[in-house]
């Protein structure tokens, strides 16, 4: 099957099936199936005629991700996670950073990148803009905090991912340890998940219990510590972060990308694991950095 033949194909098919659908028909990721549907990616020939080859069109680079990045209990350095997370990524991409953890003393996501209360997601419920309410970080980096009072409606949580997959390359939701409506909702809008813990029996046991009710693509993150048990075989995507001792200073001193600190280097890792298309051990990011082969597809 040709390039055009494929992408006409796909675009009729989604007239009557799902992505998900889609994909386990053609054998084919089901973000790539995504992509092509949107425009993001054409389909060129190789020299192999039985072969197609996925080539992205707008951004070469990556496959656009939503992640939530959550937690087994509270303290498990889920925020240090998500802000070294976005540093790494905001190197090569455009990033929004996303806190949905609602506290009386504050974000502390607000507090580290030294931002103002204001804006926050209840300008976007107010304006109805997104633009309006994100704070720009760095050059590749936007910030969203929650609101400084009450909680957060789910629906607004919907349109915020909703809006937030057409501006930006990865949207980065860094969640609260609970169960409620709004986080449920994020995490249901995310193609990636990411659960960081400390590895505590009863912390581990909340992690798979959320995991496996997500059914999300997801990376396990032992936060200071090994993991144990069955664990190594029940997470394929798993990184194991040392104890980062200097994380504390770093932190205070705004400082989020240290290149060879346990944190920075375990950001890297789950990066190269959500979007690198080589095999775990094959290199860095930086060998997808300047294109992506986002599938091979028989006829």
């Amino acid at each position: 099957m040709i390039g055009g033949d494929l992408t006409k194909k796909i675009r009729q098919m989604s007239e009557y099936l799902d992505e998900e659908a889609i994909a386990t028909a053609l054998r084919m990721p089901v973000e790539t199936v995504n992509d092509i549907i949107r425009g993001l990616v054409t389909i060129g020939e190789t020299a192999n005629e039985k072969e197609t080859i996925l080539q992205v069109a707008m951004n070469p680079v990556y496959r656009q991700r939503v992640i939530s990045v959550w937690r087994g209990r509270g303290g498990a350095g889920c925020t240090s996670l998500a802000l070294h997370l976005a540093y790494s990524l905001e190197r090569m991409m455009i990033v929004l950073l996303v806190d949905l953890n609602t506290s009386i003393s504050g974000s502390d996501l607000g507090y580290y990148l030294r931002l103002p209360e204001y804006p926050n997601l209840e300008t976007l419920s107010r304006d109805g803009r997104l633009s309006s309410a994100v704070i720009q970080v760095e050059s590749g980096l936007w910030a969203l905090l929650p609101p400084t009072t009450g909680t957060i409606d789910k629906t607004l949580v919907s349109r915020l991912a909703s809006e937030a997959r057409r501006d930006f390359d990865t949207v980065i939701f860094d969640l609260p340890n609970t169960d409620d409506e709004f986080v449920l909702e994020a995490v249901a809008y995310s193609n990636a998940l990411v659960m960081v813990a400390n590895g505590l029996p009863r912390e581990m046991s909340r992690v798979h219990a959320r995991r496996n009710r997500a059914q999300k693509d997801t990376v396990l993150v032992a936060n200071g510590c090994a993991c144990g048990g069955n664990t190594r075989s029940e997470f394929d995507k798993l990184v194991e972060i040392p104890e980062d001792k200097d994380l504390h200073t770093r932190m205070e001193r705004g400082v989020f990308y240290k290149k060879g600190s346990p944190l920075t280097t375990g950001a890297q890792k789950i990066g190269d694991l959500l979007f690198g298309m080589h095999p775990r051990g094959e290199g860095g990011f930086g060998k997808v950095m300047r294109h992506l082969l986002a599938g091979t597809v028989g006829n």
